[in-house]
């Protein structure tokens, strides 16, 4: 039984994962693993994975398979700047992160001009302007309530 209200985040495996497609996630699982940001609670995370179309089972999947741990046991290679997200460089960070992780899961070499652009960024407002742009970068690459989940996990990100 997995504990809800526990905070998990990526595994060196499941960074590995984002990066480099190397275990090839089927697209469902690859989602939830992108909604893992060491933030939020997985409750929380599983709402927005089930307005995805996301089941539970994905979780367990994802656990099972070594790509999440809670937040204490995600060891070397984790995002374990996590801890500190309530700073504006490192919520910065991880916005900018899941940003350009999403748009290349969505639009594969087709982010690459959303990609330079999120690259110029170097503060919650220039991400914050760039919203717009990565909502239609979304909608291009998946459907309306996917690209909805993914911007409000942005904004919840930058603050």
């Amino acid at each position: 039984m997995v504990n809800r209200k526990l905070i998990y985040q990526k595994t060196a495996m499941g960074v590995e994962e984002i990066q480099s497609r190397r275990y090839k996630l089927p697209k469902r699982p690859r989602m939830l693993l992108i909604l893992v940001d060491g933030r939020t609670p997985l409750d929380i995370v599983l709402t927005q994975a089930h307005a995805l179309g996301i089941e539970d089972s994905a979780v367990y999947e994802l656990i099972e398979a070594g790509f999440i741990a809670p937040l204490a046991a995600a060891g070397p290679g984790g995002d374990g700047e996590l801890l500190a997200a309530g700073d504006p460089d490192t919520r910065f960070r991880l916005a900018q992160r899941f940003m350009n992780e999403t748009a290349v899961n969505a639009l594969g070499l087709r982010a690459l001009f959303f990609t330079l652009k999120l690259e110029r960024c170097a503060t919650l407002a220039d991400l914050q302007a760039l919203l717009e742009d990565y909502r239609r970068a979304m909608l291009k690459g998946g459907e309306p309530a996917e690209a909805a989940v993914l911007v409000a996990k942005v904004r919840s990100l930058i603050g």
